[in-house]
This record gives C-alpha cells, sequence and structure tokens, in this order.
C-alpha cells in the first residue's frame, strides 16, 4: 500500500516539476521576445505608434487592428502588427513604404463633412495615383484611388459614434455594410449637417465624406436629412466591416498616438 502511495506521489511530483518547466521556458521566450522587440522580417519598413494613455491588453490589440486597418485601405495588403509595451509597431513590405510613410502622424482618425468639390485621380488637383499618398492639405483619396476630394473642415468625429455593427449588405452575396449609431449630439449635428446638403445645388455640396485616416471611405450624395443618427457604409467584406468597428473603437479612447520614423529591418 505504501508502495502504491509513494509512486502517485512521485507521479504528481513529476507532474507538478513538468508544468513548471514549461512554464518557466514560456516566461523566457516571452521576455526574449520582449526584449527583441517585434520580428520585423527583413527589408520591410516599420514604424512605431507611442500611446500616451492607460490601456488594458484588449485595448492596445484594437489600437494596432485601427492602424494596420487604415494601412490595408492603402492597399498595403500584407500590414503586420505587433503590441509592445507602450507602443503599437507595425511593417509593411519595402515595396509598401509609400503607404506606411503616409500613414497619418497621430494615428487614423474618424471624420464626417462636407465636399468642396471632386474628380478623378489624373485629373485636376491630383495629377495621379502616387499623389494619393500624400495629398495636400484637406484633399483625400477614394479606397481606390479613382477619385480625388476637397474636403470641408468636419462637422463630426469618431466621438460623435456611439456604436456600431457590421450587417449583410443588399449589393450582392458575400457583401456587408458597416452602421454607425451616432450620440445624441452626433445625431443632432448629422441632421443639421445633411439638411443643408441635402438643399445644395450641385452634387459636390450634397456629399457627406466619411475619411478614415486620410482615406475617404464614402462621399454619398445626400437627398434627404439623416435624422435617424445612422451613417451606413456599404462595400465591405465581413473581416473588413470587423476591422472598422476596432477602428471606431479606438476613436472612443483617452489616448493620444505619436508616429515614430518610419525604418527598414535589416
Amino acid at each position: 500500500m505504501r508502495n502504491r502511495a509513494n509512486s502517485a506521489f512521485a507521479l504528481v511530483a513529476a507532474v507538478v516539476t513538468f508544468g513548471l518547466v514549461i512554464a518557466l521556458v514560456f516566461a523566457a521566450v516571452t521576455l526574449i521576445d520582449k526584449l527583441q522587440g517585434p520580428h520585423v522580417p527583413s527589408g520591410w519598413a516599420y514604424v512605431e505608434y507611442a500611446i500616451d494613455g492607460d490601456l488594458s491588453e484588449d485595448e492596445q490589440e484594437a489600437v494596432a487592428k485601427s492602424i494596420v486597418f487604415r494601412m490595408h485601405l492603402g492597399r498595403a495588403a500584407d500590414a503586420r502588427w505587433w503590441v509592445d509595451e507602450e507602443t503599437v509597431p507595425s511593417a509593411v513590405p519595402g515595396r509598401g513604404r509609400a503607404e506606411r510613410e503616409a500613414a497619418p502622424d497621430e494615428g487614423p482618425k474618424m471624420e464626417f463633412g462636407g465636399v468642396v468639390t471632386s474628380d478623378r485621380v489624373g485629373q485636376g488637383e491630383i495629377k495621379d495615383a502616387d499623389g494619393c499618398h500624400q495629398p495636400k492639405d484637406r484633399h483625400a483619396c477614394d479606397r481606390d484611388r479613382n477619385f480625388w476630394y476637397e474636403l470641408e473642415a468636419p462637422t463630426l468625429t469618431g466621438k460623435d459614434i456611439a456604436g456600431t455593427r457590421v450587417v449583410e449588405d443588399n449589393q450582392g452575396a458575400g457583401a456587408y455594410a458597416v452602421e454607425m449609431r451616432l450620440t445624441g449630439e452626433g445625431k443632432k449635428k448629422l441632421a443639421d449637417t445633411t439638411t443643408k446638403m441635402a438643399k445644395g445645388s450641385d452634387t459636390d455640396a450634397r456629399r457627406l465624406a466619411v475619411v478614415y485616416g486620410g482615406i475617404v471611405l464614402s462621399a454619398e450624395p445626400v437627398t434627404k436629412p439623416l435624422t435617424d443618427g445612422v451613417v451606413r457604409l456599404p462595400g465591405f467584406s465581413k473581416p473588413e466591416g470587423r476591422d472598422l468597428m476596432s477602428a471606431v473603437e479606438v476613436a472612443q479612447y483617452d489616448i493620444t498616438l505619436r508616429k515614430g520614423d518610419v525604418q527598414l529591418a535589416e
């Protein structure tokens, strides 16, 4: 009987010891990763956004997703992100460096406002698609870089959004739309803004531009005042819609993001 007890005790001790060894190895690997920083592939352009503010790990991850969502909109489909202490490093292949350099200096922001004028890329203010990387002040291009817009000062921002959801779109199978529900004050501002737009005499004056990180997500003409406090953005995949939800969530955080210098990994 005593031999069985000793054997059981030895087995439990071995299991506990093995568990402790695994935990120590995991802790050592995690520490080494933190000391080495993000594993940026050689030849990739990367930058770190410093976070001024107190965030949980989940909130830091939402910040990282919002930055990479902006990069994806800018055609940097391979963009990657990490969370490293109080910074959010993100990287793109070297060929996407222009996209990395064009990312906003203080983190992507959501803005809503009117359009002054617009045209096709290649005509007027923006002569080619490369001009969409860093257009002059109050100008931005759409996601496909087919059109550029001269924008009025925004009348609403991401802080006016109370909630977001992804819904199926009626444009076709696999298409989704993002619906943004505004706060009480935001609802009033949207109604006032779109009431003026609906009375506009030309198409541009009636457009409500939704801009994220300097990229126009939508600029549809307003045919009647939007009084329900909901802004609907069609034309997203389901993953894109979820990433946009993260981007909207970040707008609610009491933080400041500061962009570091763009570097090239050895």
